[in-house]
């Protein structure tokens, strides 16, 4: 009996008993290795190492074309996304994450209506990026339009926009792949948009943004929540997210430190909803400069002195008072996109049209580099993965670049 080949094999651990099961069966014409893969729960590593050699022998198993196969000839695109988007649930991507994919499908349900992902052509693919790529609105021209096919005007999208649309429907062709439903032989030729080259943050002189933080902490107009929001960004460099998810237990007054554990975003049809940080390297400890704690106890006594004001106008209240981001005048939760808006109108008004709130995290990231503080501390500081750990290869975070990072912050 003829001995069967010896295959590639990977299981990808998810946490919280979520595993990947991934099989590399067979190359096609172009070279390309295909997988097959399950998602399942187990106990352990050993019981899903078990279940891997079943599913192994499944896919050695198989026929040339498989049932799944020959049922997903009638599965339309808009189908393949519905599971798609279904089984990123499934593997935890973020409320926002999956919202995004909501709002990114509309243009692949128009431009392939009730086609078969078996009529997935490489030329229909690149049809659909050259359409993509003609409603992009190049970033050196104001914002424009393009008349529908019935006659109304569409907006033009931006190049990271159509970018992310097309990776979206790549994506999901690639994971059906995996899945068994389609033999995939044309992303990879697939002519890919491009991103948006002048999407970095143009970076303000740091006189420019001590002037501005100065203009914003003695203008008396200002609603003290926005203060306490703006020097968080630049004193801590914290995302805006954040921000919003911090409460009055993840502020250590004693030891002048800010606890990251979580974050928070806005889902359509959710409110405000609770999320883990970007990235494991987020959840961390900041160094709270003695503005900012001055600053914050400030608001904690003003909050705890009108709180009982708050919850007779609005009892629901009693539930977001251990939330550090609280409106002034009411001690409601702000919407996340208040503060961009207010910022918006308030740099327009006052001069300071270059200031955005990722520009002020990177001043933070500016000023400390110009004080001499060593990138690997400033990396753990922001909460970055990406650079962490690529200089833990070469060095540790040293207890004096921590000390030496707190000093130059209390400068100012």
């Amino acid at each position: 009996m003829r001995e069967k080949k010896r295959i590639r094999t990977k299981i990808r651990d998810y946490g919280d008993g979520r595993y990947d099961l991934r099989v590399y069966t067979k190359e096609d014409a172009d070279g390309v290795t295909h997988t097959r893969s399950r998602r399942v729960r187990a106990n352990s590593k050993a019981a899903a190492e078990r279940m891997l050699r079943q599913f192994i022998v499944e896919v050695q198993n198989e026929n040339p074309m498989t049932k799944k196969e020959m049922d997903s000839r009638k599965m339309t695109v808009s189908e393949l996304l519905d599971l798609y988007i279904e089984d990123m649930k499934l593997a935890g991507r973020a409320a926002k994450t999956i919202e995004n994919y909501n709002n990114r499908r509309p243009r692949i349900d128009e431009a392939f209506a009730n086609r078969t992902i078996s009529e997935l052509t490489l030329q229909r693919l690149d049809a659909f990026s050259r359409e993509l790529a003609e409603s992009t609105n190049r970033h050196d021209e104001e914002v424009s339009y393009i008349r529908g096919s019935d006659g109304s005007e569409i907006r033009k999208l931006s190049r990271n926009t159509t970018y992310r649309i097309q990776s979206l429907l790549i994506q999901a062709i690639r994971w059906a792949d995996r899945k068994g439903y389609l033999t995939d032989t044309v992303t990879n030729r697939m002519t890919r948009l491009p991103k948006d080259p002048y999407s970095q943050v143009e970076i303000p002189d740091i006189e420019d943004i001590i002037g501005f933080i100065n203009h914003i902490n003695r203008n008396e107009d200002v609603r003290y929540h926005y203060k306490v929001f703006i020097n968080l960004i630049t004193w801590c460099g914290l995302r805006t997210e954040e921000i919003l998810a911090l409460t009055w237990d993840d502020i250590d007054f004693d030891n002048k430190r800010i606890h990251i554990r979580k974050a928070e975003v806005r889902v359509t049809g959710k409110g405000r909803v609770a999320k883990e940080t970007k990235t494991r390297s987020s959840m961390r400890k900041v160094i709270m400069p003695g503005k900012v704690l001055d600053m914050l106890r400030y608001w904690k006594e003003y909050c705890e002195a009108s709180f009982e004001a708050w919850t007779k106008q609005r009892p629901d209240l009693v539930k977001v008072q251990k939330y550090v981001i609280v409106k002034q005048e009411d001690g409601s939760l702000p919407y996340p996109d208040s503060f961009s808006h207010w910022l918006r109108k308030y740099r327009i008004r006052y001069g300071f049209e270059r200031v955005t709130p990722h520009g002020l995290r990177h001043f933070f990231t500016t000023y400390l580099l110009v004080k001499g503080v060593d990138i690997k501390t400033i990396s753990r500081l922001l909460g970055h993965s990406k650079t962490a750990t690529t200089l833990n290869i070469y060095a540790s975070l040293s207890k004096e670049g921590f000390e030496k990072a707190e000093s130059v912050l209390n400068e100012e």
